[in-house]
C-alpha cells in the first residue's frame, strides 16, 4: 500500500479556514488529521469535519444529475446525463425569459465549498450575461457586512483574533463560542487568564453563557435597548475616545443625543434587565 500525505485546507464558509493533511491510502483518502502547527486550527477540526472522508465517500452522495420523474414531493427521481440536465435547465430559462423577460429570473445562491469559480466567478457572469435580476446572494451575511464596511472601510482585514488574548474584557453577543466557534474560544480563555472578564449576551442560557463570567439575557430583539443602555453609560460618565471620535467618526453627536434617551432604567425595561445587568 503507498501512503502519502496531502496538505490542505477546509473548504466550508468559515472564516477559521482550517489547515488540515489528509492522509490518501492507494488514492483513496482515509482520514483528515487538523494540523498541529497552525497557529488558530491548533489540532482541532470541528465535527462536522472531523470524519470528512466518510462524507466524501458515502453511498448516498449524489454522482450524478436527477431529474424529478414523478409528481412533486413524491421523492421519485431519475439520473440523467449532464447534457440531459443542462439541456433541461436551458430550456427553462429560455422559457421563463421568453415569457416573462429576464428579470423574472432570479439567481439565488451562496458560496459552495468557497472556490474562486463557485464562490464569486462564473455563477455571476452567467447571470449577467442573462440580464437576470439582481439580489444579495445570502439571507444572513448582508447586514454584518454592511456594518462591517462602516466599521473597516478598507475592507474585510480586521484586528487579528490573537489580539483578543490581551483584552480586558471580551464579549460574545449572540455567539454560542464554545459549540460554534471552536478555535475563537481558546482566546476568550487566555484573556481570562491574564485577568480579564467574559460576558455573554444571549437569551438562552448556552454553553457559552454557563461558561462566562456574565451573562447577559435580554429579551429577545432587545439587543438595540441594551446597546443603547451601554452607550448612555459610557458618554454620561465620559468614558467615549473623544479625540477618535472627532478625528475618525461621522455621526457621532447625533450617537450621543439617541444614547441620552436611554437612560440605564429604560434600558433595564425594555430589556428585561434588572439595572445591573444580572437578571429580571
Amino acid at each position: 500500500m503507498t501512503t502519502i500525505h496531502v496538505r490542505g485546507a477546509c473548504p466550508h464558509d468559515c472564516p477559521d479556514t482550517c489547515a488540515w493533511t489528509a492522509q490518501v491510502d492507494d488514492g483513496v483518502v482515509t482520514g483528515v488529521h487538523a494540523d498541529r502547527d497552525h497557529p488558530i486550527t491548533a489540532g482541532h477540526l470541528c465535527v462536522k469535519m472531523q470524519r470528512y472522508e466518510e462524507r466524501t465517500y458515502h453511498p448516498d452522495r449524489l454522482l450524478a444529475p436527477l431529474i424529478r420523474s414523478g409528481p412533486k414531493g413524491a421523492g421519485a427521481f431519475r439520473e440523467v446525463s449532464w447534457t440531459e440536465a443542462l439541456s433541461a435547465v436551458r430550456a427553462g430559462l429560455e422559457g421563463a425569459i421568453e415569457r416573462h423577460g429576464a428579470s423574472s429570473v432570479l439567481p439565488f445562491s451562496y458560496m459552495g465549498t468557497m472556490g474562486e469559480l463557485q464562490g464569486s466567478s462564473i455563477d455571476r457572469r452567467l447571470f449577467n450575461a442573462l440580464g437576470a435580476a439582481r439580489m444579495d446572494g445570502t439571507i444572513c451575511l448582508s447586514a454584518g457586512a454592511w456594518a462591517w464596511g462602516l466599521t473597516y472601510p478598507n475592507g474585510w482585514p480586521a484586528t487579528d483574533i490573537e489580539t483578543v488574548a490581551e483584552a480586558e474584557l471580551v464579549v460574545a453577543w449572540g455567539a454560542n463560542m464554545v459549540s460554534t466557534h471552536l478555535h475563537f474560544w481558546p482566546y476568550f480563555l487566555q484573556a481570562r487568564k491574564r485577568g480579564g472578564t467574559i460576558v455573554c449576551i444571549d437569551p438562552v442560557r448556552t454553553k457559552t453563557a454557563r461558561a462566562a463570567d456574565l451573562h447577559l439575557a435580554p429579551r429577545p430583539g432587545s439587543d438595540g435597548a441594551l446597546a443603547l443602555g451601554l452607550l448612555h453609560v459610557i458618554f454620561a460618565e465620559g468614558l467615549e475616545d473623544a479625540e477618535f471620535l472627532a478625528e475618525r467618526t461621522i455621526g457621532a453627536d447625533e450617537l450621543r443625543a439617541r444614547a441620552m434617551e436611554w437612560p440605564v432604567a429604560r434600558a433595564a425595561r425594555a430589556t428585561g434587565l434588572s439595572a445591573d445587568g444580572r437578571g429580571p
